[in-house]
């Protein structure tokens, strides 16, 4: 069985929910500078199961789950994270936008965002990551990142996103991304 794929081109995932499937679309979206949506997901162990990973829309309604034999790493926690976005296409065209296609400096409203980030430890309870255990970084100039701690609405939060590359602009766009 293939393993390590963050959409449903590999198999694995077994779907739970007939009304939210991976890789549809949500609606309502959010709109540049006007009305914000957001949905809450939480992915977790199982321990009762064994080891069974879900995914759960809204704290309460299971979309489905990840067996526990597509990750030999992951017997009895997990020791990384990561949250973003991934964009992706053909190597010989231009790089697609990601997220509203703005770049994080732009704020709340304009890119991209997660907020109130939180992990759980073995009894399902959530807690803050700390400062210093935390990396940020995007993989190509095209896209950028901005990561902060703010109040008790936002806690540890990610803008990320941006507009992609022309095929000539991966070199130069760098500089854009940083009025």
């Amino acid at each position: 069985m293939k393993t390590g794929c963050i959409n449903t081109v590999c198999s694995g995932f077994v779907q739970t929910d007939s009304q939210i499937a991976l890789g549809s679309i949500i609606e309502p979206a959010s709109k540049y500078e006007g009305p914000q949506y957001e949905i809450q997901l939480d992915v977790f162990k199982d321990l009762s199961s064994g080891g069974t990973w879900w995914l759960v829309f809204g704290r309460d309604k299971p979309v489905g789950y990840w067996p526990e034999e597509l990750f030999t790493n992951l017997s009895s926690h997990a020791e990384n994270m990561a949250w973003g976005g991934y964009a992706y296409g053909p190597k010989d065209r231009p790089s697609p936008p990601m997220g509203s296609s703005y770049f994080p400096f732009k704020g709340f409203g304009r890119a991209c965002y997660f907020r109130k980030i939180q992990l759980m430890d073995m009894y399902r309870a959530f807690y803050d990551p700390q400062r210093e255990d935390l990396s940020f970084g995007s993989e190509s100039p095209c896209y950028g990142i901005v990561a902060g701690f703010l109040d008790e609405n936002w806690r540890c939060s990610l803008l990320f996103g941006g507009p992609g590359c022309l095929l000539h602009d991966k070199d130069t766009i760098g500089a854009a991304q940083n009025p």
